[in-house]
């Protein structure tokens, strides 16, 4: 990635390295780690749940029963 960048530009420049080293430093700082994917996890399941719950409890409720 990095030879072909610099082959793109015609010059072997530093600075180019470094923004691409940057650009890579940034990228690998967003990633999520595993305390967050548990946490994310965890959540959507309990949410799924609720809603799940919440579904059952409307189409089960006796007072809009049509008989």
């Amino acid at each position: 990635m990095l030879r072909s960048a610099c082959a793109v530009l015609g010059k072997n420049n530093l600075e180019i390295k470094r923004r691409i080293f940057t650009s890579i430093a940034i990228a690998a700082e967003k990633m999520i780690d595993d305390q967050d994917l548990g946490f994310f996890a965890n959540f959507l399941g309990i949410f799924v749940f609720a809603l799940v719950i919440a579904y059952h409890y409307v189409v089960a409720d006796p007072k809009y029963e049509g008989n």
